[in-house]
């Protein structure tokens, strides 16, 4: 996500950057600054926001409408077992951000 002062960078594994734009080349990772712990709580709220009013109606879309083996595929990728054909349970692994929220913490 990029604002006018910040780039940040989440993945599924957790906070990547958080970048200062107003530095010359980005130069200095925030991300595990304690400082930045509101900008990066407000950051990852908007993230979230933006996931789910731009992404959600397509997967409930996908996952009600696709064929059970295309399901059972994408759940046994996810690790949900091989003849798995919960729609549900394939849904909520969709988007599982919930190790990369912030945390007031330094590294």
């Amino acid at each position: 996500m990029v604002t006018k002062d910040y780039t940040y960078a989440v993945t599924g594994d957790g906070e990547y950057a958080l970048w200062d734009n107003t530095q010359e080349y980005q130069a200095r990772n925030l991300v595990n600054n304690l400082p930045t712990l509101e900008i990066r709580t407000k950051l990852w709220n908007e993230l979230l926001s933006w996931i789910e009013r731009a992404e959600t109606p397509y997967i409930d879309n996908w996952f009600e409408n696709s064929a059970t083996s295309e399901i059972q595929a994408w759940n046994h990728v996810h690790g949900l077992g091989a003849s798995n054909n919960d729609r549900e349970s394939g849904k909520r692994n969709v988007f599982d951000l919930s190790a990369s929220k912030p945390k007031n913490r330094l590294r």
